[in-house]
């Protein structure tokens, strides 16, 4: 039996989302979000791990977008099989937009990222990292 391909990809939530996601453990398809392109582009200068990781976090702050005046950005990182996405096309080979096709569990996120506190004028806030088992505190932390 052969392992199924699976995809990282960074989903940008709403408020409301991380709330449905933390009470009923599933979100609703389609979800759309990111994941990174061009993972086999690899500078000769650079290891391949460190070219793929650079790819990761491209798509993670792509997919976080702008800072909103008054608002916290909120990504969740998961890992889908790769058949319940859909892969779009986008200018260069850097992001691939993706859609779910199916409901997103709370067992295939792996973290969760909140800005530390609500944007205010050009300070842009840290994107704080949580693993998903923190998801509780992470919605009060949200609620505070």
């Amino acid at each position: 039996m052969s392992p199924v391909e699976q995809r990282r990809v960074y989903l940008p939530l709403t408020a409301d989302q991380l709330r449905t996601l933390a009470e009923t453990r599933v979100l609703p398809a389609p979800l759309e979000g990111l994941a990174a392109g061009a993972q086999g582009r690899v500078d000769s200068r650079v290891a391949t791990s460190a070219a793929i990781e650079e790819a990761e976090y491209v798509a993670f702050r792509a997919a976080a977008g702008e800072p909103v005046e008054g608002a916290r950005r909120i990504v969740a990182s998961a890992d889908l099989p790769a058949h319940t996405l859909n892969e779009g096309t986008a200018p260069g080979d850097d992001l691939v937009p993706v859609t779910t096709t199916e409901e997103l569990p709370l067992r295939l996120v792996v973290s969760i990222h909140i800005d530390e506190q609500p944007a205010s004028g050009d300070d842009e806030p840290d994107l704080l990292w949580y693993d998903v088992t923190e998801i509780d505190t992470v919605v009060a932390e949200l609620d505070a």
